[in-house]
Formats: structure tokens, C-alpha cells, sequence
């Protein structure tokens, strides 16, 4: 089934009445990994977005993460913009309020959300990793690496 044939059977009000559960114990099979697949496919396109459950990563690594976020987004708004996603090799970093605009009817205002970009990138290019080469700008070798970014202490 086509993209195109797969929103056809979309409800066009964007109404739906609860958030899609995908649970990551059903991809232990090739089938189940084949449903699994389908069911993000169909809360992707059905919803826009899934609560994840079974998915083995511990309570303690979001409650490290949630730490972390507040502490810089607590930051001062000049040591948040020494990681701006738009003068950084990598394209990541932070983005501060006003900076995207998700919404035409706004005149290119801006909205008000910030947000910190990440993403897995190795730290040294691999020779001949034909899965990575044409990864382009988001190659690990244009990278930043963590030791080259300031400690929230130096911020």
C-alpha cells in the first residue's frame, strides 16, 4: 500500500480518540517485527506520534535526561545560544524561541517553543561504510564532538 492510499483511509478532521500504545516485546518474531512496523506506520500516519512501552530503557536514564534539560534550558539565554543549531558544524544544538515558525498564518514570526536537536553520530568516519556515505553535512566527521562543547559549568 502507497503512502497516498495509506492517508486515504485517514480521517480528514484529525480527530482520533486515543494515543496508539506500540509495545516493543511484539518484534521478537520476524512477523512481529513485520506488525510492529505496521502499527508505527498506522499510528504515524493515523495520530502523528505513539507512546512507546517495553522498551527496556531504564526509569533512572529519563529521569537523568529530565535533569539535564532542566539545567540548561534553565540557563541564561547567552550561554544557551553558544550551542545555536545554525552555527554549529553539525546542524544540532539549541534552538531558542522565535527561532522556527511551524505556522504560515504567524508572518513568519517565530513561536515560542526552544529545543535542543541531538542525534547518534559516530565520532570517527568509518573507511568504506557504504551505509554512511552519503550521509553528506550529518557525517560523523562533521561531528562535534561532547569534549568540544562546554561543560553547563563553563556555560
Amino acid at each position: 500500500m502507497s503512502l497516498a492510499e495509506s492517508a486515504a483511509g485517514v480521517d480528514p478532521s484529525g480527530a482520533f480518540t486515543s494515543i496508539p500504545i506500540i509495545d516493543l516485546t511484539k518484534g521478537a518474531t520476524l512477523e512481529g517485527r513485520a506488525a510492529l512496523a505496521q502499527e508505527v506506520r498506522d499510528a504515524c500516519m493515523k495520530v502523528g506520534f505513539f507512546y512507546v512501552q517495553n522498551h527496556g530503557i531504564p526509569q533512572t536514564c529519563f529521569d537523568n535526561v529530565l535533569a539535564a534539560m532542566q539545567t540548561y534550558f534553565g540557563l541564561p539565554m547567552e550561554a544557551k545560544m553558544k550551542l545555536y543549531h545554525k552555527t554549529v558544524a553539525n546542524f544540532k544544538g539549541y534552538s531558542p524561541p522565535l527561532d522556527a515558525n511551524i505556522d504560515a498564518a504567524n508572518n513568519d514570526r517565530g513561536d515560542f517553543h526552544e529545543g535542543f536537536e541531538i542525534g547518534w553520530e559516530e565520532f570517527e568516519v568509518k573507511a568504506n561504510d557504504e551505509k554512511r556515505a552519503d550521509d553528506g553535512a550529518m557525517a560523523g566527521a562533521n561531528a562535534s564532538h561532547p569534549s568540544s562543547h562546554p561543560s553547563s559549568h563553563a556555560l
